[in-house]
């Protein structure tokens, strides 16, 4: 019988999160779902400090053989969802580790051209990009709830009262703050600091509206497109993530 003890343990394995980005859109970067979900193990080994499963360990908790397996990391590989790198460890001996930053810019660069859609996901009220009908109470409320399901735990006291003046002592529009959670997701940092990072950005450029935000992104990350003489997202050129931490 499974002791309360070894339960604790096991619950304190931690988990691994997986933005809901990639689950809504994995299937128009041409990801099968069997490839998803190898991604996704391999995410948790890395963030269980495993950085380079090997296929055995891959085939135990998948039910692919080791040879499908092998097949899937390959096409992986080569379509550049996933990289396997190398560094030199404390006995400066080379070691390898797998990196999902290929996937992450895929990604970035799938939503980056194809802005308006996820724009539009409000109608799934997944990004609100609009006012709601509802009251302003509901509203705070559901900013709190889309936290939790990003940062993919419940928030600490110290972040609900951050997210509490947001609303309450800078007045800020409840979308305007699910913007700036947005594109902290889309730049793979969630943190609070990142966020209001983006806010004060925001404040400073005068936008107060969700549609002078909103035009402000698309603008960017036209501009940026162009710069870069980008056409498609699967096209292999540099597409820097929008770093608010860094202007």
């Amino acid at each position: 019988m499974i002791s309360v003890q070894d339960w604790a343990k096991w619950m304190n394995k931690g988990s691994a999160s997986i933005p809901h980005l990639l689950l809504e859109n994995y299937k128009k970067l041409h990801l099968s779902d069997t490839e998803m979900m190898l991604l996704i193990h391999i995410h948790s080994f890395v963030s269980e400090g495993i950085s380079f499963p090997s296929i055995k360990q891959l085939e135990e908790r998948m039910t692919c053989s080791q040879v499908e397996l092998t097949r899937m990391l390959n096409r992986l590989r080569k379509e550049r969802f996933l990289e396997i790198r190398s560094n030199l460890d404390e006995n400066n001996r080379v070691v390898e580790h797998y990196s999902l930053e290929p996937l992450w810019e895929k990604l970035f660069r799938y939503l980056t051209i194809n802005v308006e859609e996820v724009a539009a996901a409000k109608d799934r009220d997944v990004w609100p990009a609009e006012h709601h009908p509802d009251s302003s109470k509901d509203a705070e409320g559901r900013v709190f709830k889309r936290f939790e399901q990003e940062f993919g735990r419940p928030l600490s006291p110290m972040e609900c009262e951050t997210i509490a003046t947001w609303l309450d002592e800078d007045q800020l529009d409840p979308q305007i703050i699910l913007l700036a959670l947005k594109e902290a997701v889309i730049a793979n940092k969630r943190s609070l600091r990142y966020i209001d990072k983006i806010l004060l950005e925001w404040q400073k450029n005068g936008l107060t509206t969700v549609d002078q935000v909103l035009n402000h992104i698309k603008g960017f990350r036209r501009h940026q497109a162009s710069k870069s003489g980008q056409r498609g997202y699967n096209e292999a050129v540099d597409f820097p993530f929008y770093n608010w931490l860094e202007r």
